[in-house]
């Protein structure tokens, strides 16, 4: 047998000795492919693994209130040991896995177009009844870098009489992947 036919079976095909790089076969005319590993850039790996455990993870506000993703809400063992037994949903629904727990959920605009200040009054009452009983809320979106971060600064402003620059600070310090949308931003101001 020669190379020719070790590199293919005999419908012409390459044969799993030739897939695998056992055999050695004649070039072929036209372009050629070169198959070669490609070692991610390590630092933008880190930061990258960094950032999705980051979005992963609820991030605690202020005391009983956290701020996170549709991934956290998901992760019943990480709402457990956050002590977490409320949830608020800017999603409009609440993964299978949490459905047990109570629940107020709302369908609220990625682009900021719902007005933060009557949705602050729609879930107030929620909120205080978890914190009466002990209890802590997760207030998620789908990467909880927009929705829930602009919400949860408009409670803060609203519900507390902080300042919405303070507020927003807080809000950033505990997450460092927020990026409220402009008009949202625009909102907050305006508080």
């Amino acid at each position: 047998m020669n190379e020719k036919d070790a590199a293919s079976d005999a419908d012409g095909s390459p044969s799993e000795d030739a897939l695998r790089g056992d055999a050695t076969a004649e070039a072929a005319p036209g372009p050629q492919v070169r198959a070669e590993t490609v070692k991610p850039h390590a630092p933008r790996l880190a930061a990258a693994r960094k950032i999705a455990s980051a979005l992963r993870h609820p991030s605690l506000v202020v005391e009983g209130l956290y701020i996170g993703s549709y991934g956290a809400a998901e992760d019943r063992a990480e709402l457990a040991s956050c002590g977490i037994t409320h949830l608020v949903s800017l999603v409009n629904q609440v993964p299978q896995a949490s459905r047990d727990l109570p629940a107020l959920v709302f369908d609220v605009s990625d682009s900021g177009e719902t007005d933060l200040a009557a949705l602050v009054r729609a879930s107030r009452g929620f909120l205080e009844t978890a914190s009466r009983l002990g209890g802590s809320v997760l207030v998620f979106c789908t990467l909880g870098v927009n929705r829930s971060p602009a919400f949860t600064t408009a409670y803060l402003r609203i519900t507390q009489g902080w300042p919405v620059a303070e507020a927003l600070e807080r809000v950033q310090v505990a997450r460092a992947t927020v990026d409220i949308h402009e008009r949202y931003l625009e909102q907050l101001d305006r508080l």
